[in-house]
């Protein structure tokens, strides 16, 4: 199953349409970024004017734009829609849309979403631009864990830590900072992956005021960053600038259904500067019973792990198997724990 992001700078004209339709074929769906189609183009977002042939698109025009310019696309193939539904929100930054959990063998919907932030030097670029998308993704966790971003951020993040590492001693005083065990398990769940918490990047670029907002961005939803992480060649540079500004995100839990992550080259038929990235899901169709996957099952880093896919159901606990779980404890690790609130406990009554 896979996932594409492009920034498409544009679905003006007939010719960028017939490229595109040449790109899209291989991809379930498509995440466009500056589509520049207007709002009185797209009144209703599941009425479009530029139709590529075998996908439904839904887009997000930009709102009381003064030329053409901006907006976001998702491009669905047509014998998907009945599992994928259009969620519609506020911000002008993101589009997104539920992908239902009887498509696919996940244990909760899967919430997928297109984003552009326009540049720093632009009009349309505000401060609040990635506050909106973190109130839309914390909105979005409530719902369910299985969450992915794909777009066009316009930030340049180097190799900032998009996850915190903790003490394992700062562990144990989550009733002082109450947050900070759902950031001890994102680096604990990116670990049990055999996941780096650090990235590679090929961009050379200091950071921007965007990219400090993104990894802030990071930090307070718990996303993480897929770009440099996993995937064959996923530290590419994403533009012809020799700059990594397209990202893809997910939450540490749905690194388990991410097979691969990969940066194309440059195609100027379908975009200014960007090249398409995508992602490529290890998900079960139940509907036929067959993994759904490319062609390319050796495409993988040599560093990333070879992880087991999660297909298995949790019933109720077997009560003959209590002595069993108690025999495979981890001893040792919950004496070191142990031995951490003792010193904790001693440090604080000083």
């Amino acid at each position: 199953f896979k996932v594409a992001a492009l920034n498409v700078h544009g679905l003006h004209n007939k010719r960028v349409v017939e490229d595109l339709e040449m790109f899209v074929g291989e991809y379930n769906i498509v995440c466009l970024t500056e589509t520049f189609c207007l709002s009185s183009d797209h009144e209703d977002p599941l009425c479009d004017q530029h139709s590529i042939d075998g996908f439904t698109l839904i887009h997000k025009p930009r709102r009381k734009c003064r030329r053409a310019s901006g907006g976001l696309c998702l491009a669905i193939k047509n014998d998907l829609l009945k599992y994928i539904t259009y969620v519609e929100n506020e911000c002008n930054f993101i589009l997104w849309c539920k992908i239902d959990k009887r498509c696919f063998d996940t244990y909760d919907h899967i919430y997928l979403a297109c984003v552009y932030v326009p540049p720093e030097t632009s009009n349309y670029g505000t401060v609040s631009c990635f506050d909106e998308i973190e109130s839309e993704i914390l909105e979005f966790k409530k719902l369910s864990d299985l969450i992915i971003v794909g777009g066009d951020f316009n930030a340049h993040t180097s190799t900032r830590p998009d996850v915190i590492s903790i003490d394992p001693l700062d562990a144990h005083i989550d009733h002082i900072l109450p947050d900070l065990s759902a950031i001890v398990s994102i680096e604990t769940k990116l670990e049990l992956l055999q996941l780096p918490c650090t990235r590679l990047t090929e961009d050379t670029h200091g950071m921007n005021n965007w990219g400090h907002k993104l990894i802030e961005c990071c930090h307070n939803t718990g996303m993480c960053i897929v770009n440099g992480r996993y995937g064959i060649n996923s530290s590419h540079c994403t533009t012809t600038n020799n700059t990594i500004i397209d990202y893809f995100l997910c939450t540490a839990e749905t690194f388990q259904f991410i097979k691969d992550m990969t940066v194309h080259t440059f195609n100027p038929c379908l975009s200014d500067v960007h090249v398409p990235i995508d992602i490529t899901l290890k998900l079960y169709d139940t509907t036929h019973n067959v993994e759904c996957h490319d062609d390319n099952d050796n495409a993988r880093n040599e560093n990333m792990p070879n992880m087991q896919e999660n297909k298995c159901k949790v019933g109720p606990w077997d009560q003959s198997k209590n002595n069993e779980c108690i025999d495979n404890f981890g001893t040792e690790l919950l004496q070191q724990i142990y031995a951490c609130i003792d010193n904790f406990n001693e440090n604080g009554d000083k």
